[in-house]
């Protein structure tokens, strides 16, 4: 058996299957599991959120501040 920690793969097999058919309730488990996995029944990953990069509005110049008259 494979451990995963000190848990047993079967516990933690075990763990998930309960936490589904609770989730799910008796009728829509009993139907998902009679119709078999599919690639629909996979998540839909989130796409990740992209924003502009922030850009200063000032400017870099060399020298001296002050005024000039």
């Amino acid at each position: 058996m494979v451990l995963i920690g000190l848990r047993l793969f079967q516990e933690a097999h075990l763990a998930a299957e309960r936490r589904v058919r609770a989730s799910l309730g008796v009728e829509e488990y009993a139907a998902a599991w009679s119709r078999g996995a599919s690639t629909e029944d996979t998540p839909v990953p989130v796409p990740e959120e992209r924003t502009s990069p922030v850009r200063s509005t000032r400017t870099r110049t060399g020298g001296s501040h002050t005024p000039t008259a």
